[in-house]
């Protein structure tokens, strides 16, 4: 009787559980280093900047390159000019005028303004061609890093610039990518510089061919003399050597280091991070090849 019992109180259909979800909270997402919401920025035209990188210097300045969007492809003017500013709180009236110069890749901010526990704050980029101006995304320094995560990366970078005694001094030539265009070499059609030998655009395609000469220190490996063999050709020596570097250079491929007590100038092939902080690269190898003297590249002139 308990067992035929049993079976009709497990053979009866039971009520459904019904769950009811949580009341949903909406939080306002908020930039950790600042007051206002975090801004999102929609872009409506491609911009020629695709990273800022803002990096602290030795002497309380601050650093700030760029790398150049690929897909920018407008013409520029000769006029054309970059503004830097800066802004604490990056409301739209806050922002405060750094410099005004032509273009180049490598800015510097004289004036200290992060201190102490206050690492707030951002920069931008806006280039003025004409009537017709981009502007580029604001960046704090380091991006990401807590504060602790910034002192740990500082020490990096201040242990690297101390190694100056063993690493070779010289100048980075950065290759352009976009403005003025070559009127010798040109091809109007392709606009592909045709002359590997021009005198205005060093094979670039554009006027000037790199940007103003940075003082870069680096610590070259010389290139091994043993031949190796590939499938394809057999045995060759491509006589690559290897360049210890801060990242704050941004060394691209095509980009030319000019070693300034020999005079060699060096096109870099490829690079690669080999210290970091979340991410963020802070020291580089680089892998360079030498240019023969017959290259164009030398008569370009390294004036600071």
């Amino acid at each position: 009787m308990a067992l035929h019992r049993l079976q009709e109180f497990r053979s009866r259909p039971r009520p459904s559980k019904v769950i009811q979800p949580a009341p949903v909270q909406t939080i306002e997402l908020t930039d950790p280093q600042i007051r206002d919401p975090a801004i999102v920025i929609t872009r409506d035209t491609v911009t020629p900047f695709a990273a800022l990188d803002i990096w602290p210097s030795v002497n309380g300045a601050t650093i700030v390159t760029w790398q150049p969007n690929p897909l920018f492809k407008e013409p520029l003017s000769d006029n054309t000019e970059l503004i830097l500013e800066f802004s604490y709180d990056l409301s739209p009236d806050s922002w405060i005028l750094v410099t005004v110069c032509p273009i180049t890749y490598f800015l510097t901010d004289s004036v200290p303004r992060f201190r102490g526990q206050a690492i707030a704050g951002a920069y931008r980029l806006r280039l003025r061609c004409g009537d017709t101006e981009y502007t580029s995304e604001p960046t704090s320094l380091f991006k990401k890093l807590s504060f602790t995560e910034y002192r740990t990366a500082l020490k990096i970078i201040r242990a690297e610039n101390r190694q100056l005694y063993h690493k070779s001094p010289g100048y980075l030539l950065k290759r352009k990518h976009f403005g003025v265009r070559c009127t010798s070499c040109n091809d109007p059609l392709s606009n592909v510089a045709t002359k590997d030998t021009c005198r205005i655009c060093y094979g670039t395609g554009f006027v000037g061919g790199y940007y103003k000469p940075v003082p870069c220190g680096m610590e070259i490996t010389l290139s091994d003399s043993n031949d190796r063999v590939d499938p394809a050709r057999g045995p060759v020596n491509d006589g690559q050597s290897q360049g210890r570097i801060v990242a704050l250079y941004s060394p691209e491929q095509n980009d030319v280091w000019v070693d300034s007590t020999t005079g060699s100038r060096y096109r870099v092939v490829s690079h690669k991070v080999i210290c970091h902080q979340r991410s963020i690269p802070l020291v580089l190898m680089v892998q360079l090849k030498h240019i023969p003297a017959s290259d164009a590249v030398y008569r370009c002139r390294v004036e600071l």
